[in-house]
């Protein structure tokens, strides 16, 4: 793939699992916690020698994410594949990148509707493998 394409998906706490790959792509990852418009997300990904993850502006009131935060930590720049383990619910995702050696943490401040989740890679294409969600039970 090369552009962006939208999972049939629509939870809110849930565990995501998967291996992304790529040859020539200079940017590539997931967006969790997506509007169905897109305007809102969470993108979780490899940039350069940068794993990301960036919290899209937030329109929700009393919730402001100004100023625009990224957690990052290193990677080997001529890295050609990933694998990402995601723990998602309304007010945080944990990223665990190749079984734990790279841990990165985000707050969120997701509304109700915004429970999409796509996939996208620039600069060439990239391949998403070995697609696991697990949904968590709703509180009760």
């Amino acid at each position: 793939m090369n552009g962006s394409a939208v999972l049939p998906w629509s939870g809110r706490a849930y565990e995501l699992e998967l291996d992304i790959s790529w040859t020539d792509a200079t940017n590539v990852g997931v967006s969790v916690g997506r509007s169905a418009d897109g305007s809102r997300h969470t993108n979780i990904g490899k940039y350069g020698s940068d794993l990301y993850v960036d919290r899209a502006p937030s329109d929700r009131s009393g919730y402001s994410l100004v100023p625009y935060t990224r957690a990052a930590a290193p990677i080997d720049p001529a890295a050609r594949s990933v694998h990402l383990r995601i723990f998602v619910d309304r007010q945080s995702v944990e990223v665990f990148v190749n079984a734990g050696h790279t841990v990165l943490s985000q707050q969120v401040h997701f509304l109700d509707t915004d429970t999409g989740i796509s996939f996208y890679s620039d600069g060439g294409a990239a391949t998403f493998t070995g697609i696991t969600i697990r949904e968590f039970a709703t509180p009760v």
